[in-house]
């Protein structure tokens, strides 16, 4: 919904977002104030809808909307509304799904994979993240001092190829230094300006300079992808690259993805997947990680998933990262370690990335960066159970209120038309 919407209905609501019951008619209403925030009560609470608006909008303005605005309007009695129409926190119904798999990647090639396994891969070329029979995503990894960093993203939507469908690639590039994030649609350079939504049938592209978030296949996987920017103490070097965090909904891609990423069944301790399905020990080192099970997901150049590969399979499988904590693996590094052991505070990929790139301002950021996504898995695994569900809801026209129901349906029929973000 939009934020006028939510001011004008949902008093003390900055933002609201609406959800249909799958497989039924009707559909869910939640409401967050400015602070992120869920509304349970009052005007502000979202609410169960009997008709969700996007399969029945004048089912919806007849049994939802006119009641809301009956009771809640002309006679200040949310309280018999949202009697019926109940907004819940989620106790009440206990068979929820998983909550959404999220997963990320920082620094120098730090990820946490969809079931929430912490580990380093630091090599150098174009790799599988993710997977599966309906999209693919890709990253590219280029090398900066004894490790690698993020520059690119793709994903390819796969196409029906029954409807003569063809494939859909779009790839996001950190940029030359002076453009921000550059945007591929199957190969051609988007020249984007600010702020731009583009809406295609099955995916979504936001762009924001620094910023783009891609959506796809009914929003059941959304990409987000920051550029960080930052001129490294040590070399006086600007570099650029991608942090990135994609999240999958669980009821569909339970246990079907596969790739650097993991295989998203729930269990951290089998994620370490090969192509061929066989799956390895938890507890590998990384250099066992690397060459054993990283190396294996490296995207072939016939895939056509990026514009180009950033190094030749010679340099890829003759290049050999940093597998431990070594401030020695620069040849003119400067020793750094006293500084690093104090900003870190024993976080692994903060004196990691120190030791590897050779700069606190790089280790700050994923110090930083890695504070912020324990924070964020938590607090999304937290909020999905504390969200409004949707029971099925029962209906709220009283006969004291059905003499005004006609001219309500006319007025907000009218509104509905003319402002369908209200509703």
């Amino acid at each position: 919904d939009g934020s006028i919407g939510c001011l004008i209905f949902h008093a003390g609501a900055y933002n609201c977002i609406r959800a249909t019951a799958p497989g039924s008619f009707s559909g869910q209403q939640c409401c967050y104030t400015i602070d992120d925030n869920l509304c349970t009560s009052g005007r502000c609470a979202g609410t169960a809808d009997y008709y969700s608006p996007d399969i029945n909008a004048l089912g919806h303005i007849i049994f939802d909307v006119t009641p809301f605005f009956l009771c809640c309007f002309l006679h200040s009695q949310c309280d018999v509304y949202l009697s019926r129409r109940p907004s819940n926190k989620g106790p009440r119904f206990p068979n929820l799904l998983p909550p959404p798999l999220c997963s990320w990647v920082q620094g120098d090639a730090h990820l946490i994979t969809l079931d929430g396994h912490n580990y380093t891969f630091n090599g150098i070329g174009n790799y599988y993240l993710i997977k599966h029979h309906r999209f693919e995503m890709g990253g590219q990894l280029t090398k900066i001092g004894c490790g690698s960093m993020l520059t690119a993203i793709a994903i390819r939507i796969i196409a029906n190829n029954s409807n003569g469908e063809k494939d859909v690639v779009i790839e996001v590039q950190s940029g030359d230094g002076t453009s921000g994030l550059q945007v591929y649609y199957n190969g051609d350079l988007m020249l984007l300006p600010v702020q731009t939504h583009l809406q295609f049938a099955d995916y979504s592209i936001d762009y924001n300079y620094n910023s783009t978030v891609i959506a796809a296949l009914n929003r059941t996987v959304l990409c987000n992808l920051w550029l960080t920017e930052m001129v490294l103490n040590s070399s006086q070097q600007t570099i650029q690259y991608l942090q990135y965090s994609f999240v999958a909904e669980n009821a569909t891609y339970f246990g079907e993805l596969r790739g650097l990423l993991g295989n998203s069944d729930g269990n951290p301790f089998n994620d370490f997947v090969l192509p061929n399905g066989t799956i390895l020990d938890y507890n590998l080192t990384l250099k066992q990680l690397h060459y054993s099970f990283g190396l294996l997901w490296l995207i072939p150049n016939s895939s056509n998933l990026f514009i180009a590969s950033n190094y030749s399979l010679h340099d890829i499988y003759n290049w050999t990262p940093s597998f431990d904590i070594n401030f020695g693996c620069n040849a003119n590094g400067s020793n750094i370690s006293n500084i690093a052991n104090a900003m870190c505070q024993n976080q692994f990929q903060c004196l990691f990335d120190a030791a590897s790139v050779d700069d606190v301002t790089f280790a700050n950021h994923t110090y930083q960066s890695v504070q912020f996504s324990e924070i964020a898995l938590k607090e999304s695994r937290n909020d999905y159970y504390n969200v409004t569900t949707t029971p099925t809801p029962t209906h709220t026209a009283s006969a004291a209120n059905i003499q005004s129901c006609f001219f309500c349906i006319v007025n907000l029929f009218v509104i509905a038309c003319f402002f369908p973000a209200f509703f």
